[in-house]
């Protein structure tokens, strides 16, 4: 199906236009109503200069379906939601492959992702897609300023270049279980891969692990259901949102900061930051182990029965605190707090086993205190030890 000339829906009306291939070298615009462009199995084609497929400036989605699709027109979706998928639900999609060749693959370029406009979300992949999405080159939805949703099931994500939402600052979402928990992984290349973006949303089962230099999000909020880990490795500082990973365990890497605005629920909790890490908003963690490397506190406020806390190391930087409601005990190495003072209260038993623990000032609380070696250092703070009625050993 060729349109070569306008396509236009009157006030408040929808245009649909579908084919086995569909190409546009005129105007296709809605006057207020939707927009769906389905060219099936075959090609959706928007040929540079003349092709223009709008909502005239409204709120109303933009929908583009095609198992090959060439994106050299104008998309202009006002403030509405801009959705592209194949049509054939099995085939991959690969974002920044400059081709139309790979069998089964709807490929986008860099170019053709440029050329979509909206203020509202532009999303890639539905919720009922099984084949993988692929980042293969750098790629950018710099003209989609309302955030990008990469989403599909069980095929998985790949991450192997650099992907940035909207001007870097937008929100991205990540999802390969079909958003109903179904088995699908999130991963990238590391070396120099990675995502840049606002807040970062991840949804997955079985793991997701973005562990590339080339990540730079302000926040995480993370899903995982089933087994697997999650794994962020970021630079500048995150907020965490939330993450929820009952069964598998949690990595946050960064070269900043680390703070929190949402729970986190996992099995080890382990944070390596410079400038702080402070998790003190309530958190369902079974064990804990934290590194910062330069200024700032190491803190988490934690349930657990108990915890286990693995090892903190904090020596360049200022206090140390854990909070648990449930009992701790260390395991593995010491805590290792800086200038500052160094607290471990529980409601439960606090058992050092045989770590030691350091700071300018040394706080431990629990139901019982016991201590099997290691030692308990002070330095020029006070040594506080409180059993609160049970023994001190």
């Amino acid at each position: 199906l060729s349109a070569n000339s306008s396509l236009t829906a009157g006030a408040g009306g929808a245009v649909s236009v579908t084919g086995t291939g569909v190409t546009n070298s005129g105007t296709i615009i809605a006057g207020g109503g939707t927009v769906t462009v389905n060219a099936g199995t075959g090609t959706l084609t928007n040929t540079a200069v003349t092709g223009l497929i709008s909502n005239s400036g409204s709120g109303n989605t933009i929908n583009l379906t095609g198992d090959k699709m060439a994106l050299a027109g104008t998309i202009t979706g006002g403030s509405g939601a801009v959705n592209i998928g194949n049509s054939t639900l099995s085939d991959a999609i690969n974002l920044g492959s400059a081709l139309d060749t790979t069998p089964a693959t709807l490929e986008l370029s860099a170019a053709e992702l440029l050329t979509v406009a909206t203020s509202g979300p532009l999303t890639i992949g539905n919720a009922n897609n099984t084949g993988a999405i692929t980042v293969s080159a750098a790629v950018a939805t710099t003209n989609a300023t309302g955030g990008t949703t990469l989403i599909n099931k069980t095929g998985g994500i790949a991450i192997n270049n650099v992907l940035t939402s909207g001007d870097g600052t937008k929100a991205l979402n990540l999802t390969v279980d079909g958003g109903t928990g179904v088995a699908g992984t999130i991963s990238d290349a590391a070396g120099t891969t990675g995502v840049v973006a606002g807040l970062l949303t991840t949804r997955s089962n079985g793991g997701a692990s973005l562990t590339g230099s080339g990540n730079a999000v302000t926040s995480f909020n993370a899903t995982n259901a089933g087994l697997g880990n999650v794994l962020l490795s970021d630079v500048g500082g995150v907020d965490i949102t939330g993450i929820s990973n009952a069964v598998g365990n949690v990595t946050l890497t960064n070269t900043g900061a680390i703070s929190d605005s949402g729970a986190i629920s996992a099995g080890l909790l382990t944070t390596s930051s410079a400038g702080g890490t402070v998790l003190d908003i309530g958190h369902t963690v079974t064990s804990f182990n934290a590194t910062n490397i330069t200024s700032g506190a190491v803190s988490l406020l934690n349930t657990a029965g108990p915890l286990t806390v693995t090892g903190i190391s904090n020596a360049a930087g200022s206090t140390v605190s854990v909070n648990n409601t449930g009992g701790i005990t260390l395991s593995t190495a010491n805590v290792t707090g800086g200038s500052g003072l160094t607290t471990l209260t529980a409601s439960g038993a606090l058992d050092l086993a045989s770590q030691g623990v350091t700071g300018t000032g040394v706080s431990l609380s629990g139901a019982g205190v016991t201590q099997a070696g290691g030692t308990v250092d002070s330095g020029t703070g006070t040594l506080s030890i409180n059993g609160n009625a049970n023994a001190v050993t």
